[in-house]
């Protein structure tokens, strides 16, 4: 994974990271990784500060391994207020 800038974001397979870090080795060895299909997720915007959304990933018939996620906030909550805050922001930009 490359950043804009072309820099390396995660170590490449093989690197260093399991030879320094016996806990970190037999984690990378266990590969004990799941997907979720929901959920919720932090995360932070500068314009309206912290927004905890509820999410739904769906996978896409016909596109192996690839998944749609939509995120969503619940009518009534500040994290919805919130992102009507932002739709209108959008319109009169």
């Amino acid at each position: 994974m490359s950043s804009a800038s072309g820099s390396t974001a995660w170590p490449p397979t093989g690197s260093s990271c399991p030879r320094k870090s016996p806990e970190f080795a037999r984690l990378w060895e266990r590969y004990d990784v799941k997907a979720h299909s929901h959920g919720r997720k932090t995360f932070h915007h500068p314009d309206v500060g912290d927004l905890t959304l509820g999410y739904q990933s769906m996978q896409l018939e016909g596109t192996p391994g690839h998944r749609l996620v939509a995120y969503y906030a619940e009518p009534g909550t500040p994290e919805y207020d919130a992102m009507v805050l932002l739709d209108l922001a959008e319109l009169i930009r």
